[in-house]
């Protein structure tokens, strides 16, 4: 488990290491179209059309970075009201309850990203297929998976140590 932890952590790493290098991105590539079209009435075609894709990216990987942080959205009334063992047997069920959406998910994803390759449609302006701009969907699914099933894991294993002692 301390393997798949440290697995975990230096993602967690790569993922805000991309959100930097992408928010950084926009603002320049937003930046400059802003001088060009002020000051040289011109512009780059492109580069609205990968902002657009970047704001979705950003937005995706900062999902994965919330469910490594335990930031994510979640409805926890029960849980709030619970203490000991029941708080954390229903977290248990919160944690796999989440991990089994984000499967259906990422099985739904997949449909649409396998869709979209198979109509080869080129992404307007950038020189890329759609489905590579979309692949974001199926990976970023499958992260956040990977995480509320560690984090019910860990949950379960802790419940199931106390338990023992």
């Amino acid at each position: 488990m301390k393997y798949i932890k440290g697995f975990d952590t230096a993602l967690s790493k790569l993922e805000k290491l991309f959100l930097i290098t992408s928010l950084t991105t926009m603002v320049v590539l937003a930046f400059v179209q802003v001088i060009l079209r002020n000051f040289f009435s011109t512009g780059l075609l492109w580069v609205d059309e990968l902002t657009r894709h970047l704001v979705l990216w950003v937005g995706f990987v900062a999902a994965c970075i919330a469910a490594h942080e335990g930031r994510h959205i979640n409805i926890d009334v029960l849980a709030r009201k619970l203490s000991g063992r029941s708080k954390a047997f229903v977290e248990i069920i919160i944690n796999f309850a989440s991990f089994s959406i984000c499967l259906f998910l990422l099985k739904a994803s997949w449909r649409f990203v396998s869709v979209e390759m198979e109509f080869g449609e080129r992404a307007g302006s950038l020189p890329l297929p759609v489905w590579v701009l979309e692949i974001i969907f199926p990976i970023t699914f499958i992260l956040i998976s990977f995480r509320f099933g560690l984090r019910g894991l860990e949950n379960l294993f802790k419940l199931v140590s106390e338990s023992k002692s």
